[in-house]
């Protein structure tokens, strides 16, 4: 049986169309879910990581305050940590609108009060116990250095 090249174009003209068909809407199909998550990803996900990534920097702003002044001794530097504190404590607020649960924000916030207090403590006790902060202009290593080599077998 011999088919006409009418007909056999017809049904290959056909079946092109129902393949084509099929992809552009596959492809939209797909294009809607990534254009759904790419959307949630920029209202939850990066303001999350925004908001975490700036308390991340702000935490270590404080803990390196107090380290210096332990090691320093400058009551600056706690008048400094203070100020952080009282930045870190408003970015903490501002964690609730990113959607995170306020249960961990306050555990967070807790968590974060705790160790300030104790660091504080830490830093006024050293302060009192070595009154004579050490000097500036100072020959040899930085305090930090000493600290690195502290660890290290000679």
């Amino acid at each position: 049986m011999r088919f006409s090249l009418g007909l056999k174009f017809g049904l290959f003209l056909a079946g092109f169309a129902v393949v084509l068909g099929t992809l552009i809407l596959t492809g939209f199909g797909t294009a809607r879910q990534v254009a759904t998550e790419l959307n949630q990803v920029t209202n939850q996900a990066l303001p999350r990581y925004s908001a975490a990534s700036s308390l991340s920097g702000r935490f270590e702003q404080i803990s390196r305050l107090f380290e210096d002044a332990i090691t320093l001794g400058e009551t600056d530097l706690l008048e400094r940590a203070d100020q952080q504190r009282k930045l870190f404590v408003e970015s903490l607020s501002g964690l609730d609108s990113t959607g995170v649960p306020a249960q961990e924000v306050s555990k967070l916030r807790a968590d974060f009060e705790s160790y300030y207090t104790l660091e504080r403590r830490q830093a006024l006790q050293q302060e009192q116990e070595s009154p004579a902060p050490r000097a500036a202009g100072r020959s040899g290593p930085g305090p930090r250095a000493e600290r690195r080599g502290a660890g290290t077998a000679s």
